[in-house]
């Protein structure tokens, strides 16, 4: 769903089925550096600001629980949950750049699916 290559050798990627992988041979292999299959099915958007510091997001596994955010500080080797301390609700809604991050902190977040579709914003890491 997104990648970000850092380097001819690094390549981070996050999939429609949960999990982040990582590769360090210029995309030859990858290993799942996330995978929470009860949190969420559906990562969606990966950003990095540098080589070590970046942002992850996936849907909700169902409208009633809350949204995913997630970082690293590793370049990618483990992420914490920065998970929303509120339900937003919606998803993605499968469209690109319903999720966006300026830097680790301020983000912006536009669900479908809900009425009304209002714009969200972060300056916490998705925490609120």
């Amino acid at each position: 769903m997104d990648v970000v290559i850092l380097n001819n050798n690094k390549i981070i990627l996050c999939a429609d089925n949960g999990v982040i992988n990582k590769s360090i041979d210029g995309g030859q292999s990858f290993i799942t550096s996330y995978k929470e299959p009860q949190t969420t099915t559906f990562m969606n958007y990966i950003k990095f600001f540098d080589m070590d510091n970046g942002v992850a997001m996936g849907d909700a596994v169902s409208p009633s629980q809350k949204l995913v955010f997630l970082r690293t500080t590793n370049g990618g080797d483990t992420w914490e949950n920065y998970t929303a301390n509120q339900s937003i609700g919606g998803t993605s809604g499968d469209m690109w750049r319903m999720v966006d991050f300026i830097n680790p902190n301020i983000g912006y977040y536009y669900p479908v699916g809900v009425h009304p579709e209002i714009l969200h914003k972060t300056i916490d890491g998705g925490k609120n």
